[in-house]
């Protein structure tokens, strides 16, 4: 069975599999029933940003309403889609450039993300860390990202 190096996110699905984000190996995880550890993507010595099986720095996870994973990949600058029945991985949003820049879904760039929630109606919510701000990501294309919450300059607010 498989072992953590730095386990990050957790995130479950209604099947009971849990999955885990393990950015110092590089890799998804996931613990069945029994608590069986098991590597799902990545590899500790092929990082990677393209579709397929690779991460680089996967850190938050949150599962969709169809049962896939978004997962913040803050190396690769992008929000991208985990398949848990084919264990694949895409990117479903950003360039992987490290910028700001609005734009629908692939076209848009984002900073370190470290993570996405949607909610029912299909928007994406991304915690663009880099960029010190929170964005929305409308389920109605060709609409562009936009600017929800905080500054891009940096600047702390009080609480």
């Amino acid at each position: 069975a498989a072992t953590f190096t730095n386990p990050y996110g957790v995130c479950g699905l209604s099947t009971g599999t849990i999955y885990v984000t393990d950015p110092g190996a590089h890799r998804i995880r996931s613990i069945n029933a029994q608590g069986i550890i098991n590597a799902v993507l990545g590899s500790s010595t092929t990082l990677g940003c393209g579709d397929g099986g690779s991460v680089d720095s996967p850190y938050l996870c949150r599962a969709d309403l169809n049962g896939n994973l978004l997962i913040g990949d803050t190396a690769c600058n992008s929000i991208r889609l985990m398949n848990t029945t084919s264990n694949t991985i895409s990117r479903l949003l950003g360039t992987g450039d490290a910028a700001l820049f609005d734009a629908p879904w692939t076209l848009a760039s984002y900073n370190a993300p470290y993570g996405a929630v949607p909610d029912t109606l299909g928007n994406i919510y991304i915690a663009d860390s880099g960029n010190n701000i929170v964005r929305k990501q409308p389920n109605n294309p060709p609409s562009s990202s936009f600017l929800l919450a905080g500054s891009s300059t940096g600047a702390s607010g009080s609480a």
